[in-house]
């Protein structure tokens, strides 16, 4: 929802029992004032994130100069990168639109004060500073210490770095850090589908926050489960394999695309409190990496609605949304086998008026409310008589 608009208005908050035509029309209004609201300049920080030893040196300095304490760091230098909630608009921007929503007390916490979990018991310094030297010496599991894994790990940091959501420091300062502590970093093998459609291996990075020193008193283990949030699965991807399957019916000729966002990069722009970013400390060679960032439901009511007009909502980022990248036109497209499921409703075809939506619509979490398709990478045209994506679906009984 980013904007260059110079209008700063502050909006009144929807009404929660309004009647439903005269709600969404404030919702639609809402929504497209807060696209018309500019955002704060942003101020510079202190740091320098580069990952070589004189910004980590420099990091240093800085910290020194705050006895050591990175909540007073991040205090002293408001609406910089490294504030809490930066990468947001403001809490007033949003609380218009937000505040009749369940987790929204939470959520506006989180963006003024940083993401905090419900920690179990203290962390005593003695124990701490005997984990720390656990730590330095156990440095990483065996799977980031290879030379493969540790390029992927240096790799993870060093992304980390670039987006300013890492602070790299020397090893030797670690310990010296107000609340310091360690995570070691690992590598992960995960599945994942080709464009063949076949499963293959690709290997991740992780903060191992499980893994306790001496006093097994690790992040995780001293976090209070029942003060986090539910998480819930909606089979979403394969409801999307059902809903393209239903769209080739409609469209046999029709390329179908859709574009996939990694709701991981949306968490990673929240700022943890700053005594549990210190907790988050990772160690690469003679670098180590103060992580600023948390390591690793949509609603569709604008969508549905025929009073909308895509266009009011527009903001900067529209022209980085990149062209569909379509196989070669020679390609046959597949025959859709039928399934044991009602067909979604349609929406109103925005295709014509804005060119973030496709023509036709796609689920989203549930059958019964679609949402549009912005273009982006292109479902592969499926050749059923091989084996690929349309046979991997789930399998359903069909009737004799």
């Amino acid at each position: 929802l980013a904007s260059s608009s110079n209008n700063s208005m502050l909006l009144e908050p929807l009404g929660k029992y309004l009647p439903q035509a005269h709600h969404r029309t404030l919702f639609i209004q809402t929504v497209e004032n807060i696209c018309k609201t500019s955002c704060p300049y942003r101020a510079p920080h202190p740091f320098i994130f580069e990952p070589t030893p004189a910004a980590a040196e420099h990091n240093k300095n800085i910290l020194s100069i705050h006895d050591h304490h990175l909540g007073s760091v991040i205090e002293a230098h408001p609406s910089s990168s490294i504030s809490y909630g930066s990468e947001f608009r403001p809490v007033v921007q949003l609380e218009p639109l937000l505040l009749q929503h369940p987790y929204w007390s939470k959520l506006s916490s989180t963006l003024s004060c940083g993401s905090s979990y419900g920690l179990i018991g203290s962390h005593p310094h003695a124990e701490r500073l005997a984990d720390l030297e656990f730590l330095h010496s156990y440095n990483n599991h065996k799977s980031a210490s290879s030379d493969i894994g540790a390029q992927l790990a240096t790799d993870l940091l060093h992304t980390d770095v670039h987006h300013e959501r890492a602070i790299p420091l020397p090893v030797d300062y670690i310990d010296t850090i107000v609340g310091s502590e360690l995570c070691p970093l690992g590598i992960a093998e995960q599945h994942t589908i080709n464009d063949r459609g076949e499963i293959i291996n690709k290997h991740i990075a992780y903060h191992d926050h499980t893994y306790a020193g001496p006093s097994g008193k690790s992040l995780n283990l001293r976090t209070d489960k029942s003060t986090l949030e539910p998480c819930l699965y909606g089979h979403c991807l394969r409801r999307v394999h059902h809903y393209v399957l239903f769209l080739r019916q409609e469209h046999p000729d029709t390329p179908i695309v859709v574009s996939k966002s990694d709701l991981d990069a949306a968490y990673r722009r929240m700022h943890p409190i700053w005594h549990l970013t210190v907790q988050c400390i990772c160690l690469i060679g003679s670098l180590g990496y103060l992580l600023l960032r948390l390591p690793c439901d949509v609603a569709n009511n604008l969508l549905i609605d025929p009073s909308w007009d895509p266009s009011s909502t527009s903001t900067d980022y529209h022209p980085l949304i990149p062209e569909p990248s379509l196989l070669p036109p020679d390609m046959p497209f597949a025959k859709p086998r039928p399934l044991d499921m009602s067909h979604p409703k349609p929406l109103p075809n925005r295709g014509s008026v804005h060119p973030s939506y496709v023509e036709t619509s796609c689920i989203s979490g549930s059958c019964s409310h679609p949402c549009y398709l912005p273009p982006g990478t292109c479902f592969r045209k499926v050749n059923t008589e091989h084996r690929s994506l349309a046979s991997k679906t789930v399998r359903r009984r069909r009737p004799n």
